[in-house]
């Protein structure tokens, strides 16, 4: 089942794994760096892992129109129309890239390198899992927890991505006057190593996308242009994290807006019948715990049931009376003789 808990914990995996390779893969090559040792072990684990997530698809349920198919044949069409191709080349991109690494010259590692680039198609992933996890059966306040975190996230990986950018053109972008922006700090970035540099390049990116500004002065025309693009995308982000951030908040006011007119109608109606404090003040607190516990519908308030097919409405009734029905001895007994 595409929700078990199995498949769950392979999704989490693959997010954690796929925000790692979007992390890695920038420094690699914005720095220059060789894969060795423990690094190049995990770069191998990775690619086994995104190897047992592909075969695995094949045998994991598939929604088509909202309804869940098991059946091997409808998988595997919906899975070639919709993720395979870009499977098959990440996992190609993977194993050649790993492989040169291990056992390729300078020049050529670099080729694996600008092979890994593709690796940021791996970022649809953690949306397409967290547009998932919105399905589960979680609250407004858990809903907009996700969206947030989702926002936060893919923030910090454009951050991260223009950092080590704006590293690699000012150590080796074309310059049309002679000097780059690290120039100003090369026996700094010499003694301090990749942090510093790191850490120098991500307070130039984050000055900038808060309109903040920075010590870091451009040399060049291709590193105003790139200050040029950061203003502007700090521009379009900032609006759309706003109007997602207002939009988020006005959801939840609708929800807490009934239970709101519900506590000051009860609040008018004790005050207009002089009830006593004591007794006031109870009523209010019970009908407060029975808000913060929840509002239950039965299935009959539930519009959307309607909308269902056949099979899973009467799926959906037996998933809803079971528990009441196997507190009986006689049920209890009955499963027994026919699980």
């Amino acid at each position: 089942h595409p929700d078990s808990k199995g498949s769950v914990f392979c999704d989490l995996v693959g997010v954690f794994l796929a925000a790692y390779e979007v992390v890695l893969v920038p420094v690699v090559m914005a720095w220059n760096l060789e894969l060795r040792g423990f690094w190049l072990l995990v770069s191998w684990a990775t690619f086994t892992f995104w190897l047992f997530d592909f075969v695995l698809t094949f045998n994991k349920g598939v929604y088509v129109g909202g309804q869940l198919f098991r059946r091997r044949s409808v998988i595997v069409v919906q899975y070639l129309k919709r993720w395979f191709a870009i499977d098959v080349l990440l996992l190609l991109v993977d194993l050649i890239a790993n492989i040169l690494d291990t056992t390729g010259t300078q020049s050529i590692r670099a080729f694996a390198g600008a092979c890994r680039t593709l690796k940021f198609v791996r970022i649809l992933r953690v949306v397409r899992i967290v547009q998932k996890m919105l399905f589960w059966s979680i609250g407004v306040g858990a809903r907009l927890a996700i969206q947030a975190a989702l926002v936060a996230f893919c923030a910090a990986m454009a951050c991260h991505i223009m950092c080590c950018g704006w590293w690699a053109i000012g150590v080796r972008g074309p310059t049309d006057t002679g000097n780059r922006w690290t120039d100003s700090y090369k026996d700094e970035f010499l003694a301090q190593g990749v942090a510093y540099g790191y850490v120098t390049s991500l307070h130039w990116v984050v000055g900038h996308m808060t309109l903040a500004g920075t010590d870091i002065v451009v040399r060049n025309s291709m590193e105003r242009a790139a200050a040029v693009m950061a203003l502007v995308l700090a521009l379009v982000a900032g609006s759309t994290l706003i109007s997602l951030m207002s939009a988020g908040i006005l959801d939840m006011r609708r929800s807490q807006q009934s239970r709101a007119l519900s506590l000051l109608r009860l609040r008018e109606f004790l005050r207009q019948e002089a009830i006593p404090g004591d007794l006031a003040a109870e009523v209010q607190r019970q009908v407060q715990e029975r808000h913060d516990e929840g509002t239950v519908h039965h299935e009959d308030q539930v519009d959307a049931i309607a909308q269902l097919s056949r099979t899973t409405q009467m799926r959906l009734a037996c998933a809803i009376r079971t528990p009441a029905l196997s507190t009986h001895g006689f049920w209890r007994m009955w499963s027994s003789i026919d699980p």
